[in-house]
């Protein structure tokens, strides 16, 4: 174990590969390793703040977020920094980039976005009601954040729409993580770990003979669906997003109708059963 001094709360690291990674912390504390963590070259950037996220999308070209909505980058592996505005006081507390370009930063003030490497940033209007500590995005258009109150919210358009799912706590969550593209994790207060699984996109193809469809959806009360091919007999059934079956009914008409004003607002699923024939369909509830 290696310390640097009582007083430095090392608040994030985050390694571009086995030799070479980035920690930051209080007081300005940046730390950098060439040999994987066996020793570590110590630097302060600013003593007057902590900073409090790094990502780096390559040796020389980093990100690190600092105290009341400071933005550093460096373009030359730590060496030299130049602060780049944010537009906001608020905190900001995680940063993430799914590819050279395009990053996202997760704050008091819902998320930033930047399609340039991080030399701009820009609000992204439909989060400003979010207090979020946590961000992670699978590809540059689709990603999640976690914040207070048990809040996850997901994009699949590069932030430009939000969906807030259902998480089933109020606890603040404080990170976030999806090591494959719909299986993610959360992690909060008082011991909260959540797991996160698309069922219907992580189970193989089914065939199936009839094509489903819905509409409205999203939907706030009735969900009409309907098939293509004419039936005898199936099954419906609503699903949460952990695979929980909350409604379920024998069906035998190609065009049904379903009340979901009981359900809370989030991300669900409708399945059909047809002569052991299945089909899945995600849908938003608001």
């Amino acid at each position: 174990m290696r310390k640097f001094g009582p007083w430095h709360w090392i608040r994030d690291i985050y390694f571009i590969n086995s030799s070479i990674g980035f920690a930051v912390g209080d007081y300005g504390t940046f730390l950098k390793t060439t040999n994987g963590g066996s020793t570590w070259n110590y630097s302060q950037l600013d003593e007057l703040h902590y900073n409090k996220s790094v990502f780096f999308t390559s040796a020389t070209h980093g990100i690190v977020l600092s105290t009341y909505g400071r933005i550093l980058k460096t373009e030359d592996g730590g060496t030299s920094w130049n602060y780049i505005p944010s537009g906001t006081w608020a905190d900001l507390n995680d940063v993430h980039f799914p590819d050279d370009t395009t990053g996202y930063i997760a704050g008091g003030m819902g998320v930033l976005k930047t399609t340039d490497g991080g030399d701009t940033w820009e609000q992204l209007q439909s989060t400003l009601n979010y207090y979020l500590n946590s961000v992670c995005f699978i590809t540059k258009d689709i990603g999640y954040c976690s914040g207070s109150g048990g809040t996850v919210i997901y994009t699949e358009d590069g932030g430009l729409n939000w969906t807030r799912i259902f998480t089933g706590t109020n606890r603040n969550l404080v990170t976030i993580c999806f090591p494959e593209v719909h299986v993610g994790y959360a992690t909060g207060e008082n011991g909260t770990i959540l797991a996160y699984k698309d069922i219907f996109a992580i189970q193989p193809e089914i065939p199936v003979k009839s094509t489903l469809s819905l509409f409205p959806n999203p939907v706030s009360d009735f969900l009409e669906i309907k098939l293509s091919e004419p039936f005898k007999n199936g099954q419906l059934s609503i699903l949460d997003i952990n695979g929980k079956e909350l409604m379920s009914q024998s069906i035998d008409q190609s065009s049904i109708k379903v009340n979901l004003e009981t359900l809370s607002s989030g991300i669900y699923f409708a399945r059909i059963i047809i002569d052991q024939d299945a089909q899945g369909v995600k849908f938003i509830k608001y």
